[in-house]
């Protein structure tokens, strides 16, 4: 019984604090502060799991010039970012 409480208390504050947010349906995650440990640990996580090639689509998209990495850090804080997001900035291999 107190299982249940504790996890129906965890789901009420999760939802209300906004930690599983509906709205961030395309993987999108904000990390803070800039440049913290969960910053680092994404960032670390989504160049690791990068291809070998790299999808020449993708830079045609891109319409705008890519930010600098703490700038990167400030957007993923704000706004949240995504692993495509990321691996602009893992070093070529």
């Amino acid at each position: 019984m107190k299982l249940l409480i504790a996890l129906l208390v965890l789901v009420f504050v999760a939802t209300t604090t906004g930690a599983m947010s509906h709205h961030q349906a395309d993987g999108r995650m904000k990390m803070c502060p800039p440049g913290g440990s969960t910053f680092t640990m994404a960032w670390s996580m989504s160049c690791s799991m990068r291809r070998r090639k790299r999808d020449i689509r993708f830079y045609e998209k891109r319409a705008l010039v890519i930010p600098s990495i703490r700038q990167l850090q400030t957007i993923c804080c704000q706004v949240g970012c995504n692993v495509e997001d990321l691996l602009a900035y893992c070093a070529p291999i």
